[in-house]
């Protein structure tokens, strides 16, 4: 018997049949069997959360303080190879690490800007920093972007003002004194509640720098611009984040897919969607994409939003299309529904375009340009320094601009299709006046896209 198999993958589901074909193998003539198979989608009913969650946050952890014993070590053998901190091997030398580790470090922190220490000492202090270099962003946190440790390095800024004192140990070591409390705490159980402070990496840096550079001058032969290097690259040298691993595209199957914050995307998607509306009359349905004009200002509408959140309506849209005379009365969109209000539009450009960031200038910048400046902010194998760098001299940002470019929330992940793909889909669905499926078969019908999928089929069944 002659049959061909149908699958339907779904996110949570999988359905299936199976058809016997006649004698040539070419038509279905009967229908052997069928059946899905429900799968659980693997969140949290209440949160909506990832069952992975909990496990992904403990192996952070366990790496975290695996990376920091690591470091530990290292820096604990490059201290005593210095001179910089006692051996263990004796019992004299047990005794003077014992005699150190009693020592308060945010006293010594303190001192150490005023006062010539010994060289133990100012191993101790290296020790303390250490144990905790303070808090560094990876662009990609929103909590760090717009959140509580935001406000609460902001307002750490602004009591080391006030405080009058030139480094955070010489803060913190004043609130000892004060018998006030020197770790990092929230002031209650909110998530909105601020941490008493929260100091970042930045913070510690110029405190290494500033006790460095004052007992230089009484150790100029120990404490050498050599030793510093090696030291600093050992306390505060973060792991550069991995690459993320792009998935391939559902169509190029030979190019990776794009990324959901790239410019290219959000107008493919914008027109996939606007192509799609339709709503009902009482001479039958119309669709918004027999009418190019008022589609076009639609798009417009989605390229530039100007609501906080970067959607249009459909209130605002039904209105556009009443004025222009195409629509009249009350009627409702095809993608309309009680949950569902209007549609999103470009929300990489809703940010970009605001003050303080591109600005208006945006708007003028070719779909290229927008995608590659995009590209620079999401390059994980750069620095933040390295990006804001890029972004003033090719893209003529001031450094302010520059730096909330860096931290503006873009939306995570990928797309299912790659850059290239979103581009010819794009320019089919604009020129014709198409949905994204017709779009799909006219673009795969070209010679060129025809033998790419040719050459593509051909790997999959050689691989």
């Amino acid at each position: 018997m002659k049959y061909r198999i149908g699958l339907d993958v779904g996110a949570n589901s999988l359905g299936w049949s199976v058809v016997e074909l006649d004698e040539g193998g070419k038509q279905p003539v009967k229908l052997v069997d069928a059946g899905a198979r429900i799968f659980t989608d693997g969140r949290d009913e209440k949160s909506k959360a990832t069952l992975k969650a909990d496990r992904r946050i403990a192996r952070s952890a366990r790496r975290r303080r695996d990376r920091y014993r690591q470091r530990r070590t290292y820096l604990l053998e490059e201290l005593v190879e210095l001179g910089l901190f006692p051996d263990d091997e004796t019992s004299s030398d047990k005794a003077r690490r014992a005699a150190l580790q009693k020592k308060d470090p945010l006293h010594l922190r303190s001192d150490a800007l005023e006062r010539r220490l010994c060289l133990f000492d100012i191993g101790r202090i290296l020790f303390h920093l250490n144990q905790r270099r303070g808090f560094k962003s990876n662009r990609k946190d929103a909590e760090s972007r717009d959140g509580v440790v935001k406000a609460s390095v902001e307002a750490l800024q602004q009591k080391l003002e006030e405080a009058g004192a030139e480094t955070l140990g010489a803060f913190l070591w004043q609130r000892r004194r004060r018998r006030l409390p020197t770790r990092a705490r929230r002031h209650g159980t909110k998530k909105s509640d601020l941490y008493a402070f929260y100091p970042t990496r930045m913070l510690l840096e110029y405190e290494f720098d500033a006790i460095w550079n004052r007992q230089k001058e009484y150790y100029p032969t120990v404490l050498t611009d050599e030793v510093r290097q090696r030291l600093h690259k050992v306390i505060f040298t973060q792991r550069p984040l991995k690459p993320a691993i792009l998935g391939k595209c559902a169509y190029l199957t030979d190019h990776d897919r794009t990324y959901r914050a790239m410019p290219t995307f959000h107008r493919y998607r914008i027109y996939q969607e606007i192509n799609n509306l339709e709503w009902a009359t009482s001479t039958g349905r119309r669709r918004l994409r027999d009418y190019p004009e008022a589609r076009d200002r639609l798009i417009e509408m989605a390229e530039r939003p100007t609501t906080k959140k970067g959607n249009v309506t459909f209130g605002k849209m039904k209105k556009e299309l009443q004025g222009m005379g195409i629509a009249g009365g009350d009627f409702q969109f095809n993608l309309e529904t009680a949950k569902r209000k209007g549609l999103d539009g470009n929300l990489t450009s809703n940010l970009m375009q605001r003050e303080g960031l591109v600005g208006p200038d945006w708007h003028a910048w070719p779909l290229e340009k927008q995608d590659a400046f995009i590209t620079v902010i999401l390059d994980d194998e750069a620095s933040d320094e390295e990006v804001r760098e890029k972004l003033v001299q090719e893209y003529g940002l001031t450094e302010v601009a520059a730096a909330a470019c860096t931290e503006a929330p873009l939306l995570d992940g990928t797309a299912q299709l790659s850059l290239e793909a979103a581009r010819l889909l794009l320019a089919k669905m604009r020129d014709d006046s198409c949905i994204q499926s017709d779009a799909v078969q006219a673009v795969a019908r070209t010679p060129e896209i025809s033998q790419s999928l040719h050459t593509c089929r051909r790997r999959s069944v050689a691989g």
